[in-house]
Parts: C-alpha cells; structure tokens; sequence
C-alpha cells in the first residue's frame, strides 16, 4: 500500500526571493534527486543554483560523504553579493564560497531560528522569552531584551490566551508564537501587549504520561465569559528598546487568526483592526508613528457578523478594506483621515478572496477573486488588478483553474501554480502584467496514473431550495465498476471558515485529501458539497446559518446533493449513506446522524465540537450569537440525542486542546441518559489533529494510524456489510 502524494512531483513550487529583487531559488525533487534551481526573470533563465557536485564534495568528509542527487539540507541563503550560500547542516550553520567551494563551519545560525520573525533587511531577529520580546543582531548573534515587564498571562506579541494548542505546544516544545510587523526601514516593531489574567481557565488530564496522571491548565474563554483576552497596542524601537503604547485603551482579542496591523509604505503611520465582543463591529485604527495618537478612520457595522476573511492595508493616508456592505466581498478605498468611502474598486456578483501586492507608485492593486468568469467555478481563484480610480478590473491569468500566487518583493513578476481537482498542475512565471515569462515546471502524474487512479469528478447541483447552485466532488475507486451499486460517504466540512471541497489537484499535505482517497479506494464512492452556510461565495450565502449552527453546512443541501446525484448516476446506493468529518466536521457528522437518521446510516464523528457553548468563545459568539442565552440551545447535539437511529462512532483524543474532549462526553452522556447504543474511542494523548503527543516521533501533521484504521473498519463493516481483517497494520507514509 503507497500513499498517493508519494507518486506525484512537481505539483507545488516554492518560490524564494533573494533580496528585494527579482530573482529566486527553488527546491525541486523529482525521480529521486533534488535539485536547487535559481530562476532569473529579467533573463528568462532557469538552472542550477550552483554546482552540485562541487558542493557535495567540499562538505564531505572521510567519515561521511554526501551525494550530489541529495544534499542534506532544503535551504540556502546566498551572501557576499551571490558569491557564497549559507545553509543548516545537523543544526550547524555551514558558509560555501561558490568560486572555489570552499566550506566551513559558522558561528552564525543562517536565517532565523525556529519562534522567530526577520526584519525586512534580514538584520534583526525578533522572538519571545520569559514572556518579553527580544531582539537578535543576525551578524554578531548578540541578543537583546526590548521588553522587560512581561510576565505570564500578561505578555507582549505571544498568543496567550488565545492559543488552540498550549499543551500540544508545551509537549512539543515549540518556540512561542510571535505577532510582530516590522517597519518597512527595518527599525521599529508594531506589536501589542496581551493580558488573559482575567480568563477562566480550563483543565486537561493526560492520563497516559510516563507515570502519574498530570493535569494541564491553561486560559480557554467560552461563549458568554466575562473575562477575555484584551490586547495593548504597543510601538517598539529595536535600535533604543523603547516601549510606545498607543493611546487607545486596550480591546478585546478573541481569535487566534494573526491580528490585521501593518505600516504604510513610508513607515509613518501604522493601521490595525479591532473587532469588538459579538463581531458586529470592525474598527479600522490608524496612529501616527512618531506620536502613537490613535484615529479611528472607519467603523463597519454589521447586524449578523463582520466576515472572518475581510483584509486590511493602507496605501500613503488612505485604508484598503475588503467588505461585504453590498452582499458581495468587494474593495473599499477609505480616507485615513475622514474615515468616508473615496471610492468602491470592485464591483459585481462574485467576491474578492485576497490581496496579493500593492504598487503604490502606480496605484494598482493585484488581488484574487472568484466567480467573475462566467461559466466557472466561483471557487477558482483568478487573479486581476485594478486601478484606484476603480476602472473594471483586468484579468491577469486566463487558465480555467484556482491560481495560487507569489508576487517578488518589487512587484514585478509573480510565480502563478494553477491546477484544478482533475487538471494536474502547472507552475508559470508571470510579468506583472499576465504575461507568461516560461513555464517553470509541470506536475508528474505517471506513477500515480499508472497505478489506475482516476481524477475527481467535479459537480454542480441545486440546494434544497431548488434555486442555488452547490459545488462539490465525487472520487471512485481505481477498479470502479459502472454496473455496480456503491455504498456512499459525505465527507463533511461546514464551516463557517472555509470550505471542505478542494480546488486544486496537490495531494500533500492535506489528512482530508488522503484519506477522502483512501476511503474511495475501499470501495466507496466519496462525497464532498460545500452547502449554504460556508465562505466565499455571496454574503447572504455565507450567514444562511447564521444563528443557528445547528444547520451544520446546511445539511438539507447534503441530502438534497446526494439525492440528485444519484439520480444521475446509477452505481450511487442511497440505501447505503455513511458520513464523517473531523472537528466542525465531527459535529456535522453526529448531527447529519440526529437530524437525518432516515438518510444517513452510519457516521464516524472525530474531534466534534459538540455543542457551542462548551467551545471557544470566538466560535460561538461569531457564527451562533452574542450575548450568550436560550439562543445556544437549537445547535446543541445532545438536544436531539433521541434520534439516533444508525451506527455512530465518536472518536476524540483526551488531549485535545482545541475542542476539549468535555465535547464528546456530554454528547455520549445524552445518547446514554436516551438508551441508545453507540461506539466510542477515546486516543490517550492525542491532541485536536488526533498526534500522539506522547511519541515524539510520531507525524505533527497526520491523523492517527489507528484512528484511520478503525474509520476504515467501521464504514466496511457496517455501511458496506463486509468483515474487514482483523487489526490491519497500517504505515504512514510521510514527506
């Protein structure tokens, strides 16, 4: 048994700029031999970023000699104007001069350490310890304290308090995450301070460490608290180790997405954006730098929830704001000063996803965007520019796929990856103004293709309403048989944050893709439909469950999607529907089970957030409600515990630090208290993405092999109605 990402290559590239500049180099392994190739656009040149062999030989020595088709490192940095690369040899910093590969050890790390974040000229390195920011000279290694009143719970750029995953990261080990914005001439931060003091805490117990059961405690505010993180705006000066708070009081934090803040181009003036307890409200700030007077430019007010994805920049003295004020995600040109809309830059039935690159010189915006294309997938993102005089926005890359883009740092050129679920993917280097340069690289399917795997099929269906087209995919079997009848899973996701269906081909990297093939493989047709409910497509699309979570991604649409499909496709059983899905998707899952057990027959629901109000506080009160009350009861599980009908198994890890295990307790304590027969596994030290936190070595980023087997038995045995073997040995294979 292989995995699937291990017979593909060349299906993502990973562009790194050297500089400020154009060029970049790139790792490409391919047949087995990697090789580090340095792309020069203003020539059209692509080759080696250096000799190979040459370097191979000047690091190895009598006791260990290293080949030329795998150096032992997947990252350089040049130096000395391009005549010497940098690398991380078994956590030593090694130096090679190109001319005559000469290499030896440096007393330097290259580049920055894990936990930290380099300034824009490479000179600082900036990270958190003992609850204060620090800097690092990366010439002299020399470290210095900027902050020195730090303390726990009340600390400067970490995610205290807001962190998903403490215990995940304290058993790890990993570095503390840092917050900080450099400005653009590399010597002041924008930062803030955040307290959690007043956040209730919560407990954990690993009940499988080395010897006594331990306890794990950390801040984890629910829907409705009274204490939550609070965040202080803080400037500081890397060259003087001054602290400048900005004068404004400090103001609720409750997500864990990264904090919208920056500079202007000049570095004279920083913005950031504060969304207030129930998210009805977004207030885009700015300060003048040099006197941390804060202005509140704009205030956005919705009477549902300001959207999860909306962006913020600022160009000279004005904002750049994505919002939904006219039912779609558009650009808004707002006055810094007055706060008043200058001018809408984009327009019409299909919405912005991101901003990509601001050439302020010239005044032209480069984002991406879905469903302006007629006849395509509103998914597929396209990129286009736009002037800010709001001119109709120019398509810059025409291939019907979902482009995923890298501008260079001036702007000048872009790396364009394009690929659909059934269109292997390609990777073109672009001139800002669409043109093709060359083809960079094209994705090798041959050994996946030769093993008999199909490409997804994509579909479009109508809701339940009749009226909205739904996107989705459909994977079968390599050895799928059209006269025969296939027992269905849906493989759920709902929201509200992202979608489930994937857009692109690559394989890596996602537990979903993987398993959502292997699942097939066994001989099961697999279902993905993204339902009302879920991101990116009109605003009224988007808060269909808004309020009541309980409609789980609009399960109606799932039914609705099934229902139609198998009426176009004869070897679709609906006798034999099954569904699973992960976190949101574990509660989607039980739910489906609840509200639909005429439908839906068996559910594997793993890591489900069961019911809002035992879960984290930005969730709920975002997508269910704020203030907290009666209005929490119609998405609750254990409400509609009576109804179990089929076969649901519940799976959490007890070390879930995202959604505590508390979550599939009360849920199996309903199903209990309604006499219902059910199934549960619960993973001792398994953490949100079911990581054995006890096995070092086991994959950060990977489902369980456990789990996955005992999914695999449980959707065999009882939706397919065969004995599956008996404690199969399942290997990971990772990259």
């Amino acid at each position: 048994m292989q995995s699937a990402h291990t017979l593909v290559s060349r299906t993502s590239l990973d562009p790194h700029w050297i500089g400020q500049g154009d060029q970049f180099w790139y790792l490409d392994e391919h047949a087995g031999v990697k090789t580090f190739l340095r792309v020069d656009p203003a020539r059209g040149t692509q080759q080696p970023a250096f000799d190979h062999a040459r370097l191979a030989a000047g690091i190895s020595t009598a006791s260990k000699v290293y080949s030329a088709r795998d150096l032992p490192f997947d990252s350089i940095e040049f130096g000395d104007n391009d005549e010497s690369i940098a690398f991380m040899l078994d956590d030593v910093s090694w130096r090679c001069e190109l001319s005559a590969y000469r290499c030896s050890v440096q007393q330097q790390p290259v580049g920055a350490k894990p936990g930290e974040v380099l300034s824009p000229d490479r000179r600082w390195a900036v990270f958190i310890r003992d609850h204060n920011l620090w800097s690092r000279d990366t010439q002299t290694n020399q470290e210095r304290a900027l902050t020195h009143d730090g303390e726990p719970r009340n600390d400067y750029a970490s995610d205290s308090g807001i962190s998903l995953t403490p215990v995940t990261d304290a058993l790890r080990k990993n570095p503390p995450e840092i917050e900080v914005v450099f400005s653009p001439d590399s010597t002041r931060l924008l930062t803030y301070r955040i307290d959690a003091r007043e956040v209730t805490e919560i407990g954990m117990l690993q009940t499988v460490p080395e010897a006594r059961p331990r306890m794990h405690r950390f801040p984890y505010p629910m829907p409705g608290d009274a204490g939550v993180p609070k965040v202080k705006m803080v400037l500081v000066d890397l060259r003087s180790a001054q602290v400048q708070p900005l004068d404004l009081a400090p103001f609720v934090r409750m997500t864990s997405f990264p904090l919208q803040m920056g500079w202007n181009e000049r570095g004279t003036q920083v913005f950031f954006l504060e969304e207030t307890r129930g998210f009805k409200s977004a207030r885009l700030h700015v300060a003048d730098a040099s006197t941390a007077q804060v202005r509140t430019a704009l205030e956005e007010l919705t009477d549902t929830y300001i959207n999860r994805n909306s962006q913020l920049r600022m160009i000279g003295n004005d904002l750049l704001w994505t919002s939904e004020r006219d039912g779609w995600n558009h650009l808004y040109l707002v006055d810094g000063r007055t706060g008043a809309i200058k001018k809408q830059l984009t327009r019409g039935n299909w919405a912005v996803r991101d901003i990509h690159y601001i050439d302020a010189e010239r005044g032209q915006i480069y984002f991406t965007a879905g469903g302006a294309e007629t006849g395509q997938d509103p998914y597929l993102r396209f990129l286009y520019r736009v002037g800010l005089e709001g001119a109709r926005p120019k398509l810059l890359t025409p291939e019907p796929a979902d482009h995923s883009i890298v501008f260079s740092p001036n702007g000048r050129y872009f790396v364009d990856t394009y690929s659909r679920i059934d269109l292997a993917p390609v990777t073109v280097l672009r001139a800002a103004d669409g043109r093709a340069v060359r083809t960079l690289q094209k994705a090798d399917l041959a050994p996946l293709l030769a093993t008999g795997w199909r490409f997804p099929e994509p579909f479009t269906v109508k809701a339940s309403d009749g009226r909205t087209d739904l996107y989705g995919m459909i994977l079968r079997p390599s050895n799928f048989d059209p006269k025969r009848r296939y027992p269905v899973l849906d493989a759920i996701y709902p929201g509200p944050q992202h979608i489930r269906t994937p857009k692109t081909f690559s394989l890596e990297g996602s537990a979903h893709r993987e398993d959502d093939l292997a699942l097939a493989e066994l001989g099961f047709i697999v279902i993905t439909v993204d339902g009302r409910g879920t991101p990116w497509r009109s605003r009224a699309f988007r808060e269909y469950a808004y309020g009541n979570m309980g409609a789980a991604g609009a399960l109606e649409d799932h039914v609705a999607a099934i229902e139609t499909l198998a009426g176009r496709y004869s070897f679709i059983d609906l006798e034999r529907v099954g569904i699973y899905g992960h976190s949101g998707g574990g509660y989607a899952s039980a739910r489906a089970m609840l509200k639909y057990p005429e439908f839906y027959k068996v559910a594997v629901s793993s890591a489900g957030n069961h019911d809002q109000r035992s879960y984290w506080a930005e969730w709920g009160e975002r997508f269910q409600g704020y203030p907290v009350g009666d209005n929490y009861l119609n998405q609750a599980n254990a409400a509609l515990a009576s109804q179990l009908r089929g076969r649901l198994l519940l799976v959490h890890g007890d070390l879930d630090d995202n959604v505590h295990v508390s979550n599939m307790l009360q849920l199996a304590d309903a199903l209990i208290a309604a006499n219902k027969d059910f199934d549960m596994l619960i993973l001792p030290n398994r953490n949100h993405g079911l990581v054995d936190l006890g096995n070092p070595k086991a994959p950060s980023a990977s489902y369980d092999p456990y789990f996955l087997r005992r999914r695999w038995d449980y959707f065999v045995q009882n939706l397919m109605g065969v004995t599956p073997p008996r404690e199969f040995v399942l290997r990971l294979q990772m990259q």
